[in-house]
């Protein structure tokens, strides 16, 4: 499994399992545990973005505490389509700077298996996944904690971009500590979805193997 940079682009993450009060169990190797005893480059602090994921109302989410999260039991993963777009309607999608990103990271669910990539195809492949559609806000919305991936975007110094977004479509901005939805063009969970298993299949893991329990 691939070794992670200890950096501010994970404090965001760790502040959701600090806020769910989660430990990690894995079979084989595991993801280094973020490190967030310090704050750089303009991050959130883990404080802030644990606020920012106490929001997500997680209580009705049926049985994915022990995850098929990644789940084959819940259907194939398929893109989130919106509306036509207007006339003239530019689908900016959310904005995220490749040229000064270093690494993009994921998570999924409750799988304790990280993608991380510092290749900068890569990191272009997963950034071009979030242009091509436009968002609108929704208050209050909820995540579904099982099937949301967690992506990160950073240098060695600061996080340059951190999205979350679920098998629904629902998206959560730590930075903004908003909700939004695909308003239109299309989002495609479904890539995201491919580049995330195909590295997790090909590092020898599979989403029943390695839990966050």
């Amino acid at each position: 499994m691939r070794q992670m940079r200890k950096t501010g682009y994970y404090t965001a993450f760790i502040g959701l399992f600090m806020a769910a009060a989660l430990t990690v169990t894995a079979c084989g190797a595991s993801a280094k545990a973020p490190d967030v005893s310090s704050v750089v480059g303009g991050s959130e602090t883990a404080a802030d973005s644990a606020v920012g994921f106490q929001k997500i109302d997680t209580a009705d989410k049926g049985n994915s505490g022990d995850t098929a999260a990644a789940g084959s039991g819940a259907g194939q993963a398929q893109p989130i389509t919106g509306a036509a777009p207007a006339d003239g309607e530019v689908l900016s999608g959310i904005p995220i700077d490749t040229e000064k990103s270093e690494a993009v990271s994921i998570y999924y669910g409750s799988v304790c298996y990280s993608f991380f990539s510092e290749d900068k195809d890569r990191i272009k492949a997963v950034a071009d996944l979030f242009t091509g559609f436009s968002l609108e806000e929704v208050p209050n919305g909820q995540l579904d904690e099982a099937t949301t991936y967690q992506i990160y975007f950073s240098t060695d110094t600061e996080q340059i971009a951190a999205i979350n977004v679920d098998k629904s479509g629902m998206f959560y901005i730590p930075e903004e500590k908003k909700f939004y939805k695909v308003k239109a063009g299309t989002f495609r969970f479904d890539t995201l979805d491919e580049i995330y298993k195909d590295s997790m299949y090909a590092d020898g893991f599979d989403e029943n193997q390695c839990l966050i329990q």
